[in-house]
């Protein structure tokens, strides 16, 4: 029975080895960065944003070959989490981060805090677009849905709305 079990790992283990060979994937980690990556959007072909955890930013202009690296924040140097990322076309986004939401009209060189929970424990967790004027935010842990009706440079509460209506 021994001799039986060591064949089956023998071959187990050799065979995964040789199944890596002539792969053409690479484990690229950590490169171009090393953090969590919580949300990817593509603009259009040439042009993909990506955020995650400790403020990371990253986008590319051609396609996915190279990247540019940064991170963002509402308060500087206080680097939080990107949550979720919309962007509408390669100049016009919006990130919901741990301290408010931010827009963009110069794809993520620049970016606005159009709404901020600095100071509270509240954030906006999860962000939903149905069209390119008209997104939702649900903020944690309030439960206070906020609605956007003109590509996220205002927010506002959406009255009558609570976690019972969910």
């Amino acid at each position: 029975m021994k001799n039986i079990i060591l064949c089956i790992s023998t071959v187990l283990i050799f065979s995964n080895v040789y199944s890596q060979q002539n792969q053409t994937w690479k484990f690229l980690h950590p490169t171009p960065q090393g953090n969590s990556l919580r949300w990817l959007q593509v603009a259009d072909q040439l042009h993909y944003f990506a955020g995650g955890d400790l403020g990371t930013f990253m986008k590319t202009t051609d396609g996915g070959v190279n990247w540019d690296v940064k991170t963002i924040s509402i308060i500087p140097g206080d680097f939080r989490n990107l949550y979720r990322g919309y962007f509408t076309n390669k100049d016009t986004g919006i990130i919901s981060t741990y301290q408010g939401i931010l827009r963009t009209e110069d794809g993520g060189e620049t970016f606005e805090n159009v709404l901020s929970f600095t100071g509270t424990s509240n954030f906006p967790y999860s962000m939903s677009f149905i069209n390119r004027d008209t997104g939702f935010t649900i903020i944690y842990p309030s439960f206070v849905l906020y609605k956007t009706m003109d590509g996220g440079k205002t927010w506002a509460p959406v009255s009558n709305f609570t976690i019972n209506n969910f």
